[in-house]
């Protein structure tokens, strides 16, 4: 059954509020893009779906991904809610 993947993608916040980058490298990539090539592997996945705050330039974040290696579209979603919900603190 195909299937959408949906990724929460705040560049610099954890859903717990914390610190990070999902630009920071890891083995030359960024994590962001390590994510998306995880996801867009999984059996059954047709589309990942990056969903980011407002404000964030999550498409030229991954406009230098190299293709997945099945390839799939990629596609963002910027929320006017800013990613918040009643069990997101703060």
């Amino acid at each position: 059954m195909p299937s959408i993947a949906l990724i929460i993608t705040d560049l610099h916040l954890g859903r717990l509020g914390h610190a990070r980058s999902l630009l920071d490298r890891l083995h030359g990539q960024s994590v962001l893009h390590h994510t998306v090539r995880r996801a867009a592997r999984i059996a059954g996945i047709t589309k990942v779906v990056l969903v980011h705050p407002e404000g964030q330039d999550v498409a030229a974040a991954i406009a230098d991904l190299p293709p997945p290696a099945a390839p799939i579209p990629i596609a963002t979603f910027a929320d006017p809610g800013g990613l918040t919900d009643d069990q997101a603190p703060g």
